[in-house]
């Protein structure tokens, strides 16, 4: 399957993929970008990056709610991929959940 939006997506991020890592390391990345592995479907669940400003003088209730929000849409998207790949095992399908390694920047790349 030719995914043309993610590749054009891919060559978008390059510069960026180039600050951050090695020229073998963006070659892998754009040529996975290109067909994603071959997937014959792929699905992108994502939350939006939102700005928190947790000030000293907030109380202890105004933080919990703040966070509250934050973890809601976290574990709301996080609910949603858990069932769609459990759907997609009872009708026969293999799955794969992807997320980057904690502390990878590569997640917030072409994000701005």
């Amino acid at each position: 399957m030719k995914c043309s939006a993610v590749a054009s997506a891919g060559e978008h991020m390059k510069p960026r993929l180039e600050k951050l890592f090695k020229e073998k390391m963006v070659k892998i990345t754009l040529q996975f970008f290109k067909d994603l592995g071959g997937a014959p479907v792929v699905l992108l669940v994502y939350i939006p990056k939102t700005a928190v400003d947790i000030r000293p003088d907030m109380s202890s209730t105004e933080r919990h709610y703040i966070e509250h929000q934050r973890f809601n849409n976290l574990s709301g998207a996080a609910a949603l991929i858990q069932n769609i790949l459990l759907l997609a095992k009872a009708k026969g399908l293999g799955t794969c959940w992807m997320t980057p390694r904690k502390g990878d920047k590569i997640r917030w790349v072409g994000f701005d």
